[in-house]
């Protein structure tokens, strides 16, 4: 007797041949398109951060009215010259709290935003840019933000120096993408506040190691929270 042959339906045939593309796109996705797709996802997601970090530090600025005279208090003889430079500390470790804190709730609301890619950006292609399935990207806060406080004298021309107070801020954000996730290091300087000074500025000014405020530091973290 003959054994009669089985055939595979044209369904369970479809079924197989749908499958063996499916692997076979993924594996093209993660060998050729992946190292594109993260790089692409980390750029995106350092440009959000830092668009974010710097409306959130012009926002608190301009809420408070900061002024370069708040923050420094310069001293002249009666002749004009300038003597002394004194930073009011007080004030300006209260606005980089203050600054850290509205930093902080900016990146946390960041985690709630839509940030999309299309496979088609992958290629490097302008044409093919808006097309193909979207991967969705998503950015979380970790560890603290980090607010350092430095200043510099700058020659502006003759018998005049621009002194200029910015903000110098390092976080760190995961940026996740189906299947992977990586930490990004971001790094923004935001200038706070600056003043044409005319007449003489003492070299013992000018020449302090980490400028007049000397680089103080604050940090504000995300965790246990």
């Amino acid at each position: 007797m003959f054994k009669r042959r089985r055939h595979i339906s044209s369904t369970a045939f479809f079924i197989i041949l749908l499958i063996i593309s499916a692997a076979a796109v993924y594996i093209y996705v993660d060998r050729n398109l992946r190292p594109s797709i993260i790089a692409l996802a980390e750029s995106r997601a350092n440009l959000m951060v830092n668009d974010a970090v710097s409306e959130a530090v012009q926002r608190k600025v301009a809420e408070e009215n900061v002024r370069y005279e708040d923050l420094i208090n310069v001293h002249k003889d009666s002749s004009g010259k300038i003597v002394m430079m004194q930073a009011n500390t007080v004030r300006i470790n209260q606005l980089a709290t203050d600054i850290t804190l509205e930093v902080d709730r900016a990146l946390r609301q960041i985690e709630h935003e839509d940030l999309y890619i299309s496979l088609g950006q992958t290629v490097g292609s302008h044409f093919l840019a808006d097309y193909g399935p979207r991967i969705n990207v998503n950015i979380l806060p970790v560890g603290s933000v980090n607010v350092l406080i430095s200043d510099n004298f700058d020659s502006t021309g003759f018998n005049q120096t621009r002194h200029q107070i910015k903000l110098d801020l390092k976080t760190k954000v995961v940026v996740a993408i189906p299947f992977y996730n990586d930490d990004i290091n971001v790094h923004t300087v935001v200038p706070l506040t600056e003043s044409i000074i005319v007449g003489d500025v003492p070299d013992t000014l000018v020449s302090i190691p980490g400028g007049l405020l000397g680089g103080s530091s604050l940090s504000e973290s995300f965790l246990n929270k």
